[in-house]
């Protein structure tokens, strides 16, 4: 594989922009190869007797070159891009160099504060957890003393202090593993753009004959970018993560840090599985047709309930291919929809995995229709049971808590919750897309509900006719509902981002639920004898549903189009599409035609009033699955023009919310932010919104003070010892200063190198005995006039709150102390009540600072 291709395969998505740009410097070469060929020797020169004056050996020609390509533009034109590409891949270095530093704040800040809340035993430090979950359990506790005692020990339940502690420490270690991640992400960086400069000034010195490599090269090992200390602050983060949040077992810790390479495998047996369970549903699938064909279905007076049954509980399966086929075409262009979908890179399900599963499934689906098909054989009546065992199998198979698939069935039912309830949540990315996934499943709602009409009804013989009919109403919401989930995001947003484009949106799912209202009104109007072309109020109600299903065609196809892909840009290379694609460009315009033609049929599939009156059965199968086939060819650009926004703003990790917040110097006080709970997730098109933050304190420090000493409140007037819980956090950051052998010292040696038991807590940063407890021999050790020195700004941001402290950094501990410094704190303890010892045995001078700008950085 030739470089340029190995750089375009293993740059991060995200950052491509970024990166070397290979590509343009090769024609740049090219462009100098061209104009200043080599002059091949001949093999055989002939022997000659007269010498022309004029006549130049080769080394002369080829100085002659040399010299001619060194002072001619092309060369001069090279040398500038690779200058221009330098300073590009530094300067986006730089920018993620200081956004790294700011979340290496914050999560010194985090760190602290987890142990301080273990420190005081959890009790009152959960007042101080900036957790929705958390405040509305407290809320409850609220409630729960007026009603029975059930709800009271439930509610203790919930709000037991190690539980809330626990869920923080886990939400830390996924900010851990994100802010690990970009650090792996940024050596990735760094390496590939090392050797693409390698790479192209090696091609250059071959080309041109001359020797520039050696003096580029040694100013691309100067540049900041190959002279950050990366490689020791991820070492760093390796040890603290080790020590502080898996008490010592490496080999976990690195387990979740890591992101296993995502490579593709040349033969998996879930792959052979696939191709097994694909053959077998096809070849069932043929026989199926077989029999339909030749009318023996026709001869069961009951053949259109089971459908009915049946394809709905066919084409969800039908969906989760779909969805798997789109995963491997994301992955193969490139599209980070790990990243948009919010699952973790380590742990995910792959597209071969829900390929085996939707298989599998397909496969159980076709052995029911068998045995309905061959009852007579069988001699048993099987129908309608057998449909109802295969939706109970189905059901029991995504509700099990094991096997395969288990964090796929979890984020689905997850992300299905959070749909639900719409309105109350802030609206992530992977909500509204299951929302459109169930805007195309709109008949399988219906043939579930008809389901369990037939079966709780008893209305089997009759052809399901009275579930279809005397239930227009409650099919008219089912219907609807997808439409109505979809609206609510919509309005959720606008309320978030302010941003008129999703009232816009809105108003198309509105129109959708008008074509369902038109529908449903029109078949009541049929049943009352009110036909179209003989009643003034059926043919109304008919040409309303058709004007209505035009404006929901026209309004939905031009959305999908503009704005959900994307196209119609002003700066398109392409007519009517834009500037920045992944796939072929004839892909494009055969995927606009098929969504013109396709956006019709999930209009009609939606006017439940009329499909039951003039389509049937098979007619109604036909359209959804054109609706379904519309969807999968949805996705493939809607989650591409997702990632080119992730890549207009280089957003390649998450944003994870911090358990705490955390509060600036000068304010001496510890946060509990009220109203920004929801707002973590709100970025889905780049838009971080972040509302103002409400401190919570009453008299003074009197929140953090009561917190401490057991009140709760924020009077400040508790009984017991005054501690300033701000005091507390500055000097277990001023700990973490301390290396990991400075932290194993304050662990005794039986604990080292081996996992102790697991306790209930999550909170491994030393034994409970050690922990918030000095003896006199070590309160000696302690220097009381601790003071907190800076560094300079242009430092990198490997010197960082976990900078060591041992006696290989010594030297470069020294040179840092020697250069302008800033005070963390002025002073640390403001009541000086608390001796520092007795908060920590290792608490030390701290070799860094961070800038005061930095104090409230936004992960």
């Amino acid at each position: 594989m030739k470089f340029g291709d190995e750089l375009f395969n293993n740059a991060i998505p995200e950052w491509r922009p970024a990166y070397v740009n290979y590509k343009r410097l090769k024609k740049l070469l090219k462009a100098i190869r061209t104009k200043f060929p080599r002059v091949i020797p001949d093999l055989h020169p002939m022997v000659t007797t007269n010498v022309s004056p004029d006549f130049k050996t080769e080394e002369e020609v080829e100085e002659e070159r040399l010299e001619a390509i060194s002072n001619s533009n092309e060369e001069k034109a090279f040398l500038q891009a690779v200058d221009a590409e330098l300073d590009k891949v530094n300067k986006f270095f730089l920018e993620q160099d200081d956004k790294a530093r700011k979340t290496c704040d914050d999560l010194e800040a985090q760190l602290a504060a987890l142990y301080v809340a273990h420190q005081t035993g959890g009790e009152h430090a959960v007042a101080a957890i900036r957790s929705k979950n958390a405040r509305r359990r407290a809320r409850a506790a609220v409630l729960q003393e007026e009603h029975g005692s059930w709800r009271e020990a439930l509610t203790r339940w919930f709000r037991h202090p190690s539980r809330i502690l626990n869920s923080q420490t886990k939400q830390l270690e996924k900010a851990f593993q994100e802010y690990y991640r970009n650090l792996d992400m940024l050596r990735a960086y760094r390496n590939l753009n090392n050797t693409a400069f390698y790479k192209i000034m090696k091609k250059h010195d071959k080309v041109t004959g001359l020797t520039m490599s050696p003096t580029v090269l040694a100013k691309v090992s100067a540049a900041p970018f190959m002279t950050s200390d990366l490689e020791k602050e991820i070492r760093r983060i390796e040890q603290v993560f080790t020590e502080r949040l898996e008490h010592g077992d490496r080999r976990r810790a690195m387990q979740k840090l890591r992101v296993p390479v995502d490579a593709f495998q040349p033969f998996d047996w879930t792959t052979f599985g696939l191709g097994l369970w694909a053959m077998f549903f096809f070849f069932c699938m043929g026989i199926i047709l077989v029999v339909a064909l030749r009318s023996r279905v026709a001869d069961y007076p009951d053949h259109r309930v089971m459908f009915a049954m049946y394809r709905g509980l066919l084409y969800p399966l039908i969906m989760l291919a779909f969805v798997a086929i789109n995963m491997y075409t994301w992955r193969k262009f490139h599209v980070n929809y790990v990243l948009i979908f919010g699952l973790d890179h380590r742990r995910h399900t792959n597209y071969i995995k829900m390929l085996g599963t939707a298989g599998l499934l397909m496969a159980v689906w076709s052995v029911s229709v068998f045995a309905y098909l061959f009852q007579d054989e069988l001699g048993t009546a099987v129908s309608p049971w057998s449909a109802v065992a295969l939706l109970c199998v189905l059901v029991a198979y995504w509700a099990k808590p094991w096997g395969s698939m288990r964090r796929a069935r979890y984020w689905l039912a997850r992300v299905v919750g959070r749909m639900a309830i719409a309105p109350l949540l802030a609206v992530r990315f992977e909500d509204f897309w299951l929302a459109d996934q169930f805007n195309s499943l709109v008949v399988v709602l219906l043939d579930l509900e008809f389901i369990i009409c037939v079966v709780t009804t008893g209305n089997y013989n009759g052809l399901g006719t009275r579930c279809r009919n005397s239930h227009r109403a409650l099919r008219a919401v089912i219907a609807a509902l997808p439409a109505w989930w979809r609206l609510m995001q919509c309005l959720r947003r606008f309320r978030d981002t302010r941003k008129y484009h999703h009232i816009h949106n809105a108003l198309k799912y509105t129109s959708s639920i008008v074509v369902v209202t038109f529908s449903t009104l029109a078949g009541v109007a049929k049943d009352n004898g009110q036909l179209v072309g003989e009643s003034p109020t059926g043919t109304a109600l008919f040409v309303m549903w058709i004007l209505a299903c035009l404006v929901n065609t026209c309004y939905a196809t031009f959305w999908d189009l503009k704005q959900d892909w994307g196209l119609f840009a002003k700066n398109a290379k392409h007519m009517w599409l834009r500037r920045d694609m992944l796939y072929p460009v004839p892909i494009y315009y055969l995927a606009m035609v098929n969504d013109v033609v396709f956006r019709l049929s999930w209009t009609l599939s939606i006017s439940v009033g009329y499909f039951d009156l003039f389509f049937s059965d098979g007619l109604v199968a036909l359209l959804s699955f054109f609706e379904m086939w519309r969807r999968f060819v949805w996705n493939f650009f809607r989650v591409e023009n997702e990632h080119l926004n992730n890549c207009g703003e280089f957003r390649a990790v998450r944003r994870i919310p911090m358990p705490f917040e955390y509060a600036p110097a000068e304010s001496g006080q510890y946060l509990v932010d009220e109203e920004r709970d929801e707002e973590e997730d709100e970025d889905e098109e780049g838009d971080h919104n972040h509302a103002a933050e409400k401190q919570t304190s009453g008299n003074g420090n009197g929140h953090v003070n009561g917190a401490v000493n057991g009140n709760g409140g924020g009077d400040g007037d508790g009984d017991g010892e005054d501690i300033d819980l701000q005091a507390v956090i500055d000097l277990e950051r001023q700990s973490l200063h301390e290396s990991v052998e400075g932290m194993q010292a304050v662990v005794p040696s039986k604990f080292r190198g081996k996992r102790p038991k697991r306790r209930k807590s999550r909170w491994r940063g030393g034994p409970r005995e050690t922990r918030g407890r000095s003896s006199g021999a070590q309160g000696e050790h302690v220097n009381s006039n601790t003071t907190s020195h800076g560094y300079s700004d242009n430092e990198s941001f490997t010197e960082s709150v976990f900078a060591s402290g041992t006696a290989s950094n010594t030297d470069d501990y020294e040179q840092r102390s020697q250069q302008p410094r800033r005070s963390l704190r002025a002073s640390v303890c403001t009541n000086n009540k608390v001796h520092p010892a007795k908060l920590h045995p290792s608490v030390t001078t701290s070799p860094r600072d961070s800038h005061p700008q930095d104090k409230q950085s936004d992960v």
